[in-house]
């Protein structure tokens, strides 16, 4: 079942993550490291922050103008409040998923991942590494008025904003409700481009 939530992602995750048990998280692309902040805020468990950082590893975190490196620069210093909780790993999605075991996590959220394959792959991968009552989320579920629009790209649908400026190949509405969609509820929060997010039993 798919829950429509009235929070915005900030929110929910405020009032969420803080009930999860004090253990390890990830964040997988993590970019700049706002959202690794945000989790950070208000969660007092150790947070992996997982990105290449670089053009070879195809890291969907680059920002137009803007080096890798500079991004890089910038979730450090995001994180740097933090201390020895949050620990940035240099090394792409598919090889990060080596590192942990099963059930050995607390939280995993899926950043700058949209498009349908990368998505339901990591999924699939990262799911039994979440501990019974954890939470497994990401970020880019379409709301139904944008998930009717746009262009359809194989499992993939093209997005534009309403001036025009396109937004990116989004396949995670599809993958989310295929993977998990039939054994955990889905809850979703309330911005135009959501936050999905389960838990796992």
């Amino acid at each position: 079942m798919e829950i429509i939530l009235k929070k915005d992602r900030t929110n929910y995750l405020k009032s969420h993550i803080k009930k999860l048990k004090t253990g390890r998280g990830v964040v997988l692309q993590a970019g700049d490291g706002k959202s690794s902040k945000e989790i950070l805020s208000c969660w007092p468990g150790t947070l992996f922050l997982i990105d290449s950082w670089s053009d070879s590893e195809g890291s969907e975190t680059g920002i137009s103008g803007v080096s890798k490196e500079t991004i890089l620069l910038q979730a450090l210093d995001r994180i740097k409040l933090y201390g020895d909780r949050a620990i940035l790993t240099r090394t792409s999605t598919e090889k990060a998923g080596d590192l942990f075991g099963s059930s050995s996590l607390d939280f995993v959220f899926l950043q700058n991942i949209t498009t349908y394959d990368e998505v339901k792959l990591i999924i699939k991968t990262w799911l039994p590494k979440i501990k019974p009552g954890g939470t497994l989320g990401g970020y880019g579920f379409l709301n139904s008025t944008l998930e009717n629009s746009g262009k359809e790209n194989g499992n993939n649908r093209m997005i534009w904003d309403e001036d025009g400026v396109f937004l990116g190949h989004f396949g995670v509405n599809r993958a989310v409700r295929e993977t998990v969609g039939l054994r955990f509820n889905i809850n979703i929060t309330s911005e135009e481009v959501g936050s999905w997010f389960v838990t796992p039993e």
